[in-house]
């Protein structure tokens, strides 16, 4: 026998040993490893059922947020609306207000200048009438009232 098939037959031996080594290892760890594997299933149910709770309550939550939030949007919309009716509302009574200003300022800017032409009548009425009644006065009044005024 050679050298190499000493080496072979080492190696052969070698790797049974441990496929041996690591069958045997897995003989002896597969109830531990199933009972873990238990455990783990055990713990995995727990956690399931106390989660199953909790998700439930977040989903809830989640919708009354979701039904919140779409009347929050809705009630905003509601108010941005009546806020562009409101201000378009105040466009109008400014300009209408505007308007009646400047019909205003007419109608007195034609009143004054009727007042004037009254008044300037008026007094053109007086300054010719102020001759013949101080005329007429004097001749009506009785002697001791003329004297005593003038």
């Amino acid at each position: 026998m050679t050298f190499y098939d000493l080496l072979i037959h080492a190696a052969l031996i070698v790797w049974t040993l441990l496929g041996l080594g690591a069958l045997f290892g897995m003989v002896v760890m597969w109830p531990q490893v199933l009972r873990t594997m238990r455990e783990m299933d055990d713990i995995a149910d727990i956690v399931k059922h106390r989660a199953v709770p909790a998700l439930e309550q977040s989903q809830s939550v989640l919708d009354q947020l979701s039904r919140i939030s779409s009347a929050l949007a809705d009630d905003f919309e509601i108010v941005d609306h009546t806020i562009v009716r409101a201000a378009e509302s105040v466009e109008r009574m400014v300009q209408l207000t505007e308007d009646r200003v400047v019909e205003v300022n007419a109608l007195l800017s034609v009143a004054i200048e009727e007042a004037e032409d009254t008044f300037l009548t008026f007094g053109g009425i007086v300054r010719a009438l102020t001759p013949g009644m101080r005329r007429r006065r004097r001749t009506w009044l009785p002697d001791g009232i003329r004297r005593r005024f003038g």
